[in-house]
């Protein structure tokens, strides 16, 4: 296997949470991360002119905000997870590229309440999101044949900058925090930084060519866990108050409603609720076999890293 210091390596969606902290994380000279004006989804002919023979392709875009129904959030499922994978793997092929390692999502699995869930257990996707990022893998198998595609399913990921950590944050530092049943369900979570260690790994790695696999964490943490280690990290004493998931579930219902008449992002929505009620744990021995991968992040050190983030970065810490 050849040293990935030695080929070219093109990310798209650099601007995103995961694809940003790739670059953060990796730091490596060989990386080519265009911008939207440069590479388009929509726009095949784009994407055609960034590729060359030889490149590991990394493709970290997608169309996120899982709990969006409005027809320009549909639109745009199938326009970036769906139509903009095919074209993405079209060019690909086209170009003779080295290995497309796709950045997909355990919701593509659909909703499982189970312990040590592994890549070929299916369920039901429940979201138009979650039928999207299957959507896009299920294209991904048909180019399987004219080169070497990876597909990664990260599990709950948080870290640095939007999403669920930042949310939980901004409740720690005012002291009080709504956790839905008490935050004992435990979550799948994994810090971006595991995740971006492990798609380093895979990349030009002939064990993991035509291979799916699932990354986070080795366990599962109650929420309330996260929470208490959050607190600590950013030396905040805190009062948990359990509200019924149910009630959490209406309230986020509401914000959402709230945020999108003002054309805003609401500071909870359903999605979150969901996750942060569900109890489930995914295996990580596929990607430990094919890799060696060992999280480098305990939930620890991830708490402290983002806690020093938010203080930095969020005027009313």
């Amino acid at each position: 296997m050849s040293s990935i210091n030695d080929q070219r390596i093109v990310l798209f969606g650099e601007c995103g949470f995961i694809g940003s902290n790739l670059l953060k994380h990796w730091n490596l000279d060989n990386i080519v991360a265009p911008t939207l004006g440069e590479a388009d989804f929509t726009k095949p002919d784009s994407l055609r002119q960034v590729l060359r023979p030889g490149d590991i392709v990394v493709n970290a875009a997608g169309y996120a905000e899982a709990t969006d129904t409005s027809p320009r959030g549909l639109a745009l499922f199938r326009a970036v997870n769906v139509d903009g994978v095919r074209n993405l793997a079209e060019a690909c092929r086209e170009a003779g590229v080295a290995q497309l390692v796709h950045i997909s999502s355990v919701a593509a699995m659909g909703r499982w309440h189970a312990s040590n869930v592994t890549e070929d257990m299916m369920k039901p996707v429940s979201s138009p999101y979650a039928q999207s990022k299957l959507d896009g893998e299920l294209i991904l198998e048909g180019f399987r044949e004219a080169f070497p595609v990876t597909i990664v399913r990260p599990t709950s990921v948080f870290g640095e900058g939007r999403g669920l950590a930042a949310t939980l944050c901004k409740f720690v530092a005012r002291g009080t925090v709504l956790l839905p049943a008490g935050g004992a369900a435990r979550i799948p979570f994994t810090y971006v930084g595991n995740v971006a260690h492990a798609i380093k790994l895979t990349l030009g790695n002939p064990n993991c060519f035509g291979k799916t696999f699932i990354v986070g964490d080795a366990e599962s943490y109650p929420l309330r866990t996260l929470v208490c280690e959050l607190a600590r990290a950013m030396g905040v004493n805190i009062r948990i108050v359990p509200i019924p998931a149910c009630v959490a579930m209406f309230g986020a219902w509401c914000l959402e409603r709230i945020a999108r008449r003002r054309g805003s992002r609401p500071l909870i929505d359903r999605s979150r609720v969901e996750t942060m009620t569900r109890s489930v744990s995914y295996s990580i021995e596929a990607i430990r076999s094919a890799t060696g991968y060992e999280p480098p992040y305990s939930l620890k050190e991830a708490v402290e890293r983002i806690a020093a983030w938010y203080k930095s970065n969020v005027s009313d810490a």
